[in-house]
């Protein structure tokens, strides 16, 4: 009898033990989506990162970071080139190129491009590919012709904006 008092004493512990597991788990991250932390400041350890409860406030040497358990929100958008018949014409040694835009103040994070050209055995060279240095909303891109022969490209480019939204792409060819 004395072996299974202490089965059962040794269980109740264990359960115990997991539901304030469970519980502590369910309190990071908060309701809405928060996970509250801290990072150090100064060595030892700087940039070493501690998990907090909602409320709670971060030791001395650290300061605040917060941040959603989900991310953000990344929606990805593609805008055909204005061709007729498919493809935009680049002659040798032109480019192409265009800012693409998220709207309401969002922020662009990349861009993405689906580009073929119509005949297999020509290629373009991407020579841009990167945020806009005075608009946080907008993405340059832009690609050459490093042939001696006129190509033809056709396709999607796209930007990738932190909470959605989406621009007509403007794309304008330059000999």
């Amino acid at each position: 009898m004395r072996h299974k008092a202490i089965v059962v004493v040794v269980l109740t512990t264990s359960v115990l033990v997991g539901i304030g597991a469970v519980a502590a788990y369910a309190a990071i991250p908060t309701t809405n989506g928060t996970i509250h932390g801290c990072y150090r400041t100064s060595n030892p350890a700087k940039g070493a990162l501690i998990v907090i409860d909602d409320g709670q406030t971060c030791p001395s040497g650290t300061a605040p970071l917060n941040w959603d358990a989900d991310g953000p929100d990344y929606e990805y958008y593609f805008e055909y080139l204005p061709t007729s018949g498919g493809y935009v014409a680049i002659e040798p040694g032109g480019k192409l190129s265009t800012m693409v835009s998220c709207p309401g103040g969002k922020t662009s994070v990349s861009s993405n491009w689906e580009l073929e050209t119509r005949d297999p055995d020509t290629f373009y060279l991407v020579y841009q590919n990167t945020p806009n240095t005075s608009d946080p909303a907008a993405w340059d891109f832009g690609i050459a012709n490093p042939t001696s022969v006129t190509i033809y490209v056709g396709g999607s480019i796209g930007v990738v904006c932190s909470s959605g939204g989406t621009r007509t792409v403007r794309l304008p060819v330059s000999s």
